[in-house]
């Protein structure tokens, strides 16, 4: 797993890396915003396929999230989630008494994809945001290099 940023923009601060269970990795990382000076905390996520080993359910996640924020008010803090999320959220997510928005797609983003047709089961590829909806879209336009399709939102 990878995390691109631009470091002219935001300056590192501290990552935890983790995983949900064997090949379903998390990294929570701690960004400054070189101009604004407000804190970023960006989630990049692969769950598992149990509702067990995702972000609600498990545990360590919620600990290495809480670590991160380090008794700070969560709502002082930009906190984003994105990822595959493996589960198909019908409502915002409510993860260590943080409430978290659903990015605004709504097209599916997953699972099987043969000859270009996205035969998808449902929208399971996320951005959560605990500041508001991020405007979002599903690029849905190949060449696809997964069975699940990119998301991508600006803030």
């Amino acid at each position: 797993m990878i995390t691109l940023y631009k470091p002219t923009k935001l300056q590192h601060i501290r990552t935890i890396k983790g995983a949900f269970k064997v090949g379903r990795p998390y990294q929570i990382i701690e960004f400054r915003n070189i101009i604004s000076n407000e804190i970023i905390i960006f989630c990049n996520i692969h769950c598992g396929q149990s509702s067990s080993t995702c972000i609600k359910s498990y545990v360590k996640f919620g600990q290495d999230l809480h670590e991160i924020i380090n008794g700070r008010d969560h709502k002082s803090l930009h906190i984003i989630i994105a990822g595959d999320n493996n589960e198909n959220y019908s409502s915002n997510v409510n993860i260590i008494g943080i409430e978290f928005n659903l990015d605004t797609a709504k097209e599916p983003t997953c699972c099987d994809i043969k000859n270009g047709v996205n035969l998808s089961l449902g929208k399971y590829d996320w951005i959560l945001y605990n500041k508001s909806r991020i405007q979002s879209t599903v690029e849905m336009n190949g060449p696809y290099y997964s069975d699940h399709l990119p998301v991508s939102g600006k803030i």
